[in-house]
């Protein structure tokens, strides 16, 4: 009983929290000039995937169970799209990737290669072909290098696209009575916030695999998938509320960016 309340709680947190740093996210888009496609992809994404990164780690080292690490990563990741497919149906009356930029598209194809990176590093290790550096697998470090290539591509490839826009129509202010510092303060307060209790509900998931016997299974790294990718959904329909489709959109594929890194360094 009184884990059911302690979830119930944190769940009730988490989507006040989460709805607030999405508009703290949507100011932060504004202030710095960035975008919003930028920083829900390489910003918001990192914030929202940290509770995956925490209950890895404690998979690992505290647990020594690889399985449910992986399992969670990649969980997530389906998770993840299952996100996108929600909102587009609750989203209405237009197709959600119609509304978005072309750019998700880049950060998309860039996640599929990425995740056959992964594929690939799994099925070799299962015939036996085991393709190390040291201590780690080589598919981690092109888990990593990808990432770090991806980033900077998206980020260069918003940076033409919006000084294009910028160029045909003017930028349109919403938050001018807030102080630049002021949102940076509230994003990063909001940020910790959200990676606490991502990490309090993936705990808590953890402890109700174990209660209803699910432990290391696959429907228990999903149930640690889904309650580490809360965030996500709690952030993504907040942007949609604000018609921020784009930040929604690339927090959802940033997200999947950041996990298979997150793996590469698990």
């Amino acid at each position: 009983m009184l884990l059911f309340v302690q979830v119930i709680v944190c769940f009730i947190l988490v989507i006040a929290v989460g709805t607030w740093l999405s508009k703290s996210a949507d100011i932060l888009a504004e202030k710095t000039g960035l975008g919003r496609t930028w920083i829900g992809t390489l910003l918001l994404a990192g914030v929202t995937s940290l509770p995956e990164l925490a209950t890895g780690v404690s998979a690992i080292v505290v647990f020594n169970a690889p399985d449910l690490a992986v399992g969670g990563i990649l969980g997530s990741c389906l998770f993840n799209l299952l996100i996108l497919a929600l909102l587009d149906i609750l989203s209405g009356p237009e197709p959600l990737l119609k509304r978005a930029q072309i750019s998700h598209g880049l950060a998309a194809s860039l996640g599929c290669a990425m995740l056959g990176v992964t594929a690939a590093g799994i099925i070799l290790a299962r015939t036996g072909t085991y393709l190390t550096v040291g201590w780690f697998g080589l598919p981690s470090l092109v888990l990593l290098l990808f990432y770090m290539a991806s980033a900077r591509t998206i980020a260069q490839f918003e940076t033409r696209r919006r000084a294009e826009i910028l160029e045909e129509e003017a930028e349109v202010f919403q938050y001018q009575h807030v102080r630049r510092k002021q949102a940076y303060v509230i994003f990063i307060l909001l940020s910790v916030a959200t990676v606490v209790l991502g990490v309090w509900l993936a705990s808590l998931g953890d402890q109700v695999a174990r209660a209803t016997g699910l432990g290391q299974s696959f429907v228990g790294a999903l149930l640690l998938a889904a309650a580490t990718s809360l965030p996500e959904v709690v952030v993504s329909l907040a942007a949609i509320r604000l018609n921020a489709v784009d930040m929604a959109v690339s927090n959802i594929f940033g997200s999947n960016l950041y996990n298979l890194a997150i793996l590469g360094v698990l």
